[in-house]
C-alpha cells in the first residue's frame, strides 16, 4: 500500500469510501459496498505527551 508510512491516512481512505458506497446503496446506484471489511493498518499506541 502506497500510504503504509501514513497509517492513519491509509485507514481513512477506505473509511471514506465505505461511507460513499453506503450513500450510493441508499440511492440505488450500487448493490454492495466493496470498501466494507478492509483490514486497517495498525497505528500503534499513538502520541504520548
Amino acid at each position: 500500500m502506497a500510504n503504509r508510512h501514513r497509517a492513519r491516512f491509509a485507514n481513512y481512505i477506505p473509511h471514506m469510501l465505505s461511507i460513499l458506497f453506503e450513500q450510493a446503496i441508499d440511492l440505488d446506484w450500487q448493490r454492495d459496498n466493496p470498501a466494507k471489511g478492509i483490514a486497517k493498518i495498525k497505528t500503534g499506541d499513538g502520541h504520548k505527551p
